[in-house]
């Protein structure tokens, strides 16, 4: 399966810090409170200031044998962007929050649908500590379906089909109509998969991609791309 195309906007997948994590009584949840470098694990931090994560995830039926992994999730993250922070202002007017929520749906091994929302708030003023410049702020969703086939065949029950739908509001808060669908994008993969063993899958994926463009600041054009892929990948579990 693809990564998500909207990760551009969302907070670093792995960074390097300090959590303090609960488990809810019963097995009903998760709680995480987090402080982060910001940066990612694979750049280099460029200010002092630290990022902090808020997490939580509701398991409604934590004791069910068919629906255990069900789960409401939600995340808000409050730092700063990886650049220079040693001029006047940075700290007072410099921003990067980061709001996600999410469910998941998961039957057995047979089904497994998830979806996500994010929105952005951002503001970048280094220099003035006086006036803020408000930078894009974006949202976006993915939805994701995976289905297998419910066969007591061992062969036949590694097969699955899945598909995944992404769309990203790039300019929800420009000025224009036109400035706002500029950057929009829709991402559409459908896929059939085989697991031959167990974490290894191989698929044939389908992918369009759809990216709106403001041309000559009168019109927008939509650019479509489409491909096929054939890929194998190894999970580690």
């Amino acid at each position: 399966m693809t990564k998500s195309r909207c990760k551009t906007w969302l907070p670093p997948r792995a960074d390097f810090g300090a959590s303090l994590i609960g488990n809810c009584p019963g097995g009903f949840g998760v709680l995480a409170v987090q402080v982060l470098n910001g940066a990612g694990y694979t750049q280099t931090e460029l200010n002092k200031y630290k990022n902090f994560a808020l997490y939580g995830e509701f398991h409604p039926f934590p004791k069910s044998a068919d629906w255990s992994e069900v789960a409401v999730l939600g995340q808000y993250y409050m730092g700063y962007p990886n650049m220079t922070g040693g001029v006047p202002g940075f700290s007072e007017n410099t921003s990067m929050d980061r709001t996600q929520l999410g469910f998941i749906i998961k039957y057995r091994k047979w089904l497994t649908l998830y979806s996500e929302y994010f929105m952005t708030e951002d503001d970048i003023d280094a220099v003035n500590n006086t006036d803020d410049d408000v930078i894009p702020e974006a949202n976006g969703f993915t939805v994701f379906g995976r289905l297998y086939v419910a066969t007591s065949e061992k062969w036949l029950s590694r097969v699955s089909v899945f598909g995944k739908y992404e769309r990203v509001d790039k300019n929800k808060n420009a000025t224009s109509p036109l400035a706002q669908d500029d950057g929009d994008a829709r991402f559409l993969t459908a896929g059939l998969a085989y697991e031959p063993v167990d974490n290894i899958e191989m698929a044939v994926v389908l992918r369009r991609d759809t990216i709106s463009e403001l041309i000559n600041n009168v019109r927008i054009e939509e650019n479509e791309a489409n491909s096929l892929m054939f890929t194998m990948k190894a999970y580690i579990k």
